[in-house]
């Protein structure tokens, strides 16, 4: 006879327990299990190309597409990349606004080639907030929010 280890083999940890506890009977027992991943799918066993350990969609952005991606480090102190890409030529805009929409600095105001850009912000003269920055490039506009932290 085989041993069934919970969790592994299929069998839900809660059925074990629902077993110990409640005594419910042999037959039940031991045909729940079964319907349960056939009906769901052995959700116990993957494999581990299955999880997912991180993800960063806008490096993998399609190369026809223009993108803004979020702000790394975010939340930041002092300093923070901003990567964006663009696939045209022409006058790329990148801004910095506070929450009542006044723009706070201007980053970039340059006619660029296609291609995938990072910008390094320095945040040191503004205070802890959250704030946004926009990316206005031909007819594409995005705009994503960052936050200070530790600013006096």
């Amino acid at each position: 006879m085989k041993t069934f280890y919970p969790g592994v083999d299929g069998i839900p940890v809660p059925v074990i327990a629902g077993f110990l506890i409640n005594k419910i009977n042999f037959l039940y027992l031991w045909s729940l299990p079964w319907a349960l991943t056939s009906f769901f799918g052995n959700a116990y066993r993957r494999p581990l190309s299955d999880i997912v350990t991180s993800a960063r969609p806008e490096l993998n952005a399609a190369i026809n597409s223009n993108s803004l991606g979020q702000n790394f480090p975010n939340p930041f102190r002092i300093s923070t990349k901003i990567r964006y890409t663009i696939t045209n030529t022409g006058k790329v805009v990148l801004s910095i606004f506070d929450v009542y929409g006044k723009e706070i600095a201007n980053l970039e105001n340059i006619i660029q080639s296609p291609g995938t850009y990072e910008f390094e912000f320095n945040a040191q003269n503004l205070k802890s907030g959250a704030y946004f920055y926009r990316l206005n490039a031909g007819n594409y506009t995005m705009t994503r929010k960052l936050l200070v932290t530790g600013n006096k």
